[in-house]
Parts: structure tokens; C-alpha cells; sequence
């Protein structure tokens, strides 16, 4: 039977310095490159969470709204308007939340892989598609301050979603 992990580690300890002093610095370098890769991937399991706590923190923010999904689905945006409905701190945090999963989905962990999960992706794409069909005030708004966000975002809306 081959000598264990451990065994060859006290073997070489009692061998001479300089290859005790090799194993323990390739030990150490492995150990800190699954570190790396470890705190990558955690990376993306708290992005995942962010994104998830702060839609669940606008849809309760959009249940103790009153008359926001009235709001959102009866009025037109106008840029310029004086008078906010009270839905339009709700469009304006779907927006804000869509256009950093966008950032977020077109950022990669160790260039192999994107940040956010394919399925995590979808499902939020989809909710786009919804919110911008249902809410007419979302989709008026978004066309009227297009400048707000970057160019590119407002290209996949344009692409992908409308």
C-alpha cells in the first residue's frame, strides 16, 4: 500500500531541510489557491442572495404602496410630469434592480463562467419581459429617461426583452 498524504509529509520533514521546506510551500500554495476559488465562488452565492433579497425588499415595498399596481398598469409616464404616481419609486427600483443583474450576468468568475447562474438569469429575464408587458408606466418611463441607464443595458431591453 502507498504511504498516506501524512506519512510522506513526516518522511520528508525528517529528510532534508530544503525538501521539507518545498512540500510545506507547495502544500501552502495549494491550499491557497482553493482559497482563491472558494471565495470566487462564494462571490457568486452572495450576489445570487443580494439579488434575490433586494426583489423580495421591492415587492414588499410595492404591497405597502397603496394604488402603486394601479398606478403602474392605468398611467403613461410623461417626462416632465410634476406629479409622481405611487407606483413610480417602484419602476424606478424594478429598473435599477434589472440593470444590475444585467451588470452582474455579464460579469464572470475566473473568465470561465458568468456570475449569475444560466436559470438565475432566465427567471429574471423573464420577469423582465412581464414587467415591461403589465406595466405600462414601467415601459413609458424607461423610454422617456432611457438616458438614465447605459447604453448597453438599454440595447438588450430593446434586443431581448421588448
Amino acid at each position: 500500500m502507498p504511504p498516506t498524504f501524512l506519512e510522506r509529509l513526516c518522511a520528508s520533514l525528517e529528510a532534508a531541510p530544503l525538501e521539507s521546506v518545498k512540500l510545506v510551500i507547495s502544500v501552502l500554495g495549494l491550499l491557497g489557491l482553493l482559497g482563491i476559488i472558494a471565495t470566487l465562488v462564494s462571490m457568486r452565492v452572495s450576489v445570487c442572495n443580494q439579488i434575490y433579497s433586494r426583489w423580495q425588499a421591492l415587492v414588499f415595498k410595492f404591497e405597502d404602496t397603496a394604488g402603486a399596481y394601479q398606478a403602474l398598469i392605468a398611467t403613461t409616464y410623461v417626462k416632465g410630469m410634476a406629479d409622481r404616481p405611487p407606483g413610480h419609486t417602484i419602476a424606478v427600483g424594478y429598473l435599477n434592480l434589472f440593470e444590475e443583474a444585467f451588470r452582474y450576468r455579464n460579469s464572470r468568475v475566473l473568465v470561465l463562467w458568468h456570475l449569475l447562474p444560466r436559470p438565475f438569469w432566465t427567471s429574471i429575464k423573464n420577469s423582465m419581459r412581464k414587467q415591461f408587458q403589465q406595466y405600462p408606466y414601467l415601459r413609458s418611463f424607461w423610454e422617456a429617461e432611457s438616458n438614465s441607464w447605459s447604453e448597453d443595458f438599454n440595447e438588450f431591453i430593446r434586443r431581448e426583452i421588448l
